[in-house]
């Protein structure tokens, strides 16, 4: 009995790991993890990740197209396909975090613009990542603002969210 019901919760938590998650659930992670520019955030997780249907989406729970760090901090469990593998999706958002603070910690005064320069000639393999990602942004400004349980889209200096 104790080895059926280990067998049925080491089931549940890999079904878990591999579910695809929904726009509003990465997009309330990169809040609550405190992510500088969580709007390109998300737009980058959708287009690196195909709406988080990709094989490396799904297999690897990698929403970001991220690749083995060979210095930084990660949360990377090891790789498959030439990417990263994460426990689980929000592992990936959370290594997309200290991704991101090993970049600010170099550029502490890094602006909204520069951090899409910079992803662009950096991040980036294809051409037009940032008319691509700006499209994207577009596209998922107001998607749920009529759910009156989150405030609408805000700016500031540096960064931009989004209601979902």
């Amino acid at each position: 009995m104790k080895k059926l019901l280990l067998l049925l919760l080491l089931a549940t938590t890999m079904f878990a790991s591999a579910r695809t998650p929904s726009q509003r659930e990465v997009y309330e992670e990169l809040l609550r993890l405190d992510v500088k520019f969580p709007d390109i955030v998300f737009a980058q997780a959708i287009l690196e990740s195909g709406h988080f249907i990709s094989k490396i989406a799904k297999q690897n729970n990698n929403l970001f197209g991220m690749r083995m760090p060979k210095v930084r901090k990660t949360t990377a469990i090891g790789q498959r396909y030439g990417y990263a593998r994460y426990h689980n999706w929000k592992e990936s958002v959370k290594d997309y975090k200290l991704w991101q603070e090993a970049l600010l910690k170099k550029y502490p005064s890094m602006t909204r613009s520069q951090y899409k320069s910079y992803i662009d000639r950096t991040y980036s393999t294809g051409k037009n990542y940032i008319s691509k990602i700006n499209l994207i942004i577009q596209k998922n400004k107001n998607k749920y603002e009529e759910d009156s349980t989150y405030a609408s889209a805000y700016r500031t200096n540096d960064s931009v969210r989004i209601s979902l």
